[in-house]
């Protein structure tokens, strides 16, 4: 187990629950946790939380370990908006050429205009896509980039620790140290 602070990723107003325990902590992006712009996963022996973005925007989401249902691993490929810009530019290009009353200055304003286009359109099509995950609990999703290659090679530890922690939860083998009576 890790020890881990929520105030290290700049979440100074969040806290762990009593008794409660970082299992796995995943940086997604590339970078330091202790970045100015922190995208952490932590999965505790209670909740999963994403903890993310910069000091003016950060966003923090949580779930329980017992409502997570369903984890998927996917590759989001981008929208058509490459290819919508990649044509106007085709399209403003080719106007240059026609309204630009400069022998040569018509020729390069379409030719530059029609290079950014194709180079548009070639990073589009040799793109790879994202890598995301996704957790489904209950009626809400929590749905998380994943940019770091370390991070990518301990996603398969992080979803079977999960699910550990969960039929351990529903088997009755978890006993909360924070809820012992003592006789």
């Amino acid at each position: 187990m890790e020890e881990v602070r929520l105030s290290q990723f700049g979440f100074d107003e969040l806290s762990l629950l009593d008794g409660e325990r970082v299992e796995i902590s995943l940086d997604l992006a590339e970078g330091s946790p202790e970045s100015p712009d922190p995208d952490v996963l932590l999965l505790t022996d209670r909740r999963l939380m994403h903890l993310n973005g910069n000091p003016k925007n950060r966003k923090a989401s949580m779930a329980s370990v017992q409502d997570i249902l369903i984890t998927e691993m996917l590759t989001e490929k981008e929208g058509i908006a490459a290819f919508i810009w990649a044509g106007l530019s085709f399209f403003v290009g080719l106007m240059l050429w026609q309204v630009v009353d400069h022998p040569l200055g018509s020729a390069a304003a379409g030719i530059v205009l029609g290079l950014m286009g194709g180079y548009l359109i070639f990073d589009r099509v040799t793109s790879h896509g994202k890598n995301m995950l996704v957790f489904k609990a209950g009626v809400g999703d929590m749905k998380v980039e994943v940019r770091n290659e370390d991070a990518k090679s301990k996603l398969d530890s992080l979803i079977h620790r999960l699910f550990e922690l969960k039929d351990e939860r529903d088997s009755g083998r978890y006993r909360d140290p924070s809820r012992f009576a003592l006789r």
